[in-house]
């Protein structure tokens, strides 16, 4: 099953060209769903995990932290940011200015969504180093094959 990332605004013809403009791009690896109304959200939520939600400030309420949400990120309309006073639930989301390209909205969000999930992930442990050795020899090359076979076992004991 595909990652979802939906796209809640007021303003239904910019949640239409948004949701165009990134099933468009075909790199993204999550199901696109687009809603005007938080009622149908809510409704979806109900039933699936959404992995990313870009809401509109006008839309954000305190309700959104309830559902099944992995990352909220709130669009807003000039820039500022939302005052925590005013709107308790975006202290614990980031805040994209809605106006701007829809690339650099993307980028935004991919940027946040993959610094989230890498500081979730455990660390990597690297492996010692090795030892990389090349056989060169001007004879002939079913010898040279041989002796790199006998040498690799000579390595590894």
């Amino acid at each position: 099953m595909r990652k979802v990332l939906a796209v809640c605004d007021t303003e239904r013809e910019y949640a239409v060209r948004f949701m165009n403009y990134l099933t468009e791009k075909q790199n993204l690896p999550f199901e696109i769903r687009s809603f005007t109304s938080v009622e149908t959200l809510r409704e979806f939520a109900l039933e699936h995990h959404i992995e990313i939600l870009l809401i509109s400030e006008r839309a954000a309420d305190d309700e959104i932290r309830q559902m099944d949400i992995g990352t909220v990120m709130i669009l807003t309309e000039d820039g500022s940011g939302l005052p925590e006073e005013e709107f308790p639930e975006a202290a614990n989301c980031r805040q994209i200015y809605k106006y701007q390209s829809q690339s650099r909205v993307v980028r935004e969000v991919m940027d946040c969504y993959g610094a989230e999930k890498a500081a979730t992930e455990p660390e990597v442990i690297a492996k010692p180093s090795c030892i990389r050795t090349g056989i060169c020899s001007v004879s002939d090359p079913g010898q040279k094959v041989i002796f790199s076979m006998i040498y690799g076992r000579i390595l590894s004991e």
